[in-house]
């Protein structure tokens, strides 16, 4: 009788195992389910950021603990792939077929041969390697010369220094009370390209009677003119452009300044200005209408030269001539007139 209920236990056994091997063969594989499609974007995208920072590294790279990286692609391929079915990223050595290939599932485009994503760098938050300027942690003082100071320096372009000053950003506009602005300062000309300018009218010892309506008439030279943005909206806010010409975009300005007399050395007070105006215009003869003319007394009109957001062009080297030009105006009480001065300067 034990024999019979061991041995019949033994089948039952036996007949469920085939039972439930039988119903596992027959049930069909299920893929996990695809993320989200704004997660696997993001995945796309943490995976670009991994990849870009690779190409940084090397044998004697620093790195924190537990840190996940590929050090100069060894033997294949190192790279981060998406995951595809949840949030994260998994690093590991493959093809660039299969790299491409898993990017442009997750919807982020990749050019051929290139481990880095094309996710618009434009539009990205996230600063690119390769345009991190290396040079920018050296302070300068490997060669000094009396009186030198020493740089302010960072390993990230400065990208975040406005949170390292108390002041409100300048976000376009002209705060009055200071501001600081993360704008980069853009694209600098060749120095075949450096602007220039001269004032065609009034010339100097030209006599103009005062109180009299003139023209003055400004020659400018390597400057891409006709090129002003909104001045309270977008003041400072872009970076310096060059146009196909090679020429810097912008535009220029004339002001005049009330002096004390001809041999004033007393710096003169930049709110304090009898005119003011920007010259908007396309071409490379400027002019500004003086209507009303001016009082008599002695006077200094100078160009202001700037790019397209009223920015002080850049040029590509420190020593340089004259980008602006002067002119002293004196008055002549015998003729009750102004008489235009020889002295032309510009601040460096």
């Amino acid at each position: 009788m034990l024999l019979y209920c061991l041995f019949h236990t033994m089948f039952l056994i036996a007949y469920l195992l085939a039972s439930f091997v039988l119903s596992v063969s027959a049930t069909p594989y299920l893929a996990p389910r695809a993320a989200d499609p704004s997660v696997q974007l993001q995945n796309g995208e943490d995976a670009s950021s991994q990849n870009s920072q690779f190409r940084t590294l090397g044998v004697n790279s620093s790195c924190t603990s537990g840190q996940v990286a590929c050090i100069e692609g060894s033997f294949a391929l190192c790279a981060a792939l998406p995951l595809t079915n949840g949030p994260g990223t998994t690093v590991t050595c493959t093809t660039q077929d299969d790299l491409d290939a898993r990017m442009k599932a997750a919807g982020v485009n990749i050019a051929a041969g290139d481990n880095s994503t094309s996710v618009d760098s434009q539009t990205s938050l996230k600063l690119d390697p390769r345009v991190i300027c290396t040079n920018f942690e050296n302070d300068g003082q490997n060669e000094t010369e009396p009186g030198q100071t020493p740089s302010s320096t960072s390993s990230n372009n400065f990208i975040n220094y406005c949170l390292t000053v108390d002041k409100p950003l300048t976000n376009g506009q002209q705060l009055t009370n200071g501001s600081c602005n993360p704008t980069p300062m853009g694209v600098l000309p060749a120095i075949t390209h450096m602007p220039s300018s001269k004032f065609q009218f009034p010339l100097n010892q030209a006599e103009l009677p005062a109180k009299t309506a003139f023209t003055a008439v400004l020659a400018v030279a390597h400057l891409e003119t006709g090129f002003f943005t909104n001045a309270t909206a977008n003041f400072l806010a872009a970076p310096q452009q060059v146009g196909t010409r090679g020429d810097i975009r912008g535009h220029s300005h004339v002001v005049i300044e009330k002096l004390e007399s001809m041999t004033q050395t007393v710096p003169t007070n930049p709110r304090e200005f009898v005119y003011f105006k920007g010259l908007n215009a396309a071409g490379s003869i400027l002019i500004a209408e003086v209507t009303g003319g001016l009082e008599e007394g002695t006077y200094r009109m100078a160009s202001i030269t700037t790019a397209a957001n009223h920015q002080p062009v850049n040029v590509p080297i420190a020593q340089h001539g004259s980008l602006n030009d002067v002119i002293y105006k004196s008055n002549n009480d015998n003729l009750n007139h102004l008489v235009l001065g020889v002295d032309c300067a510009d601040v460096l």
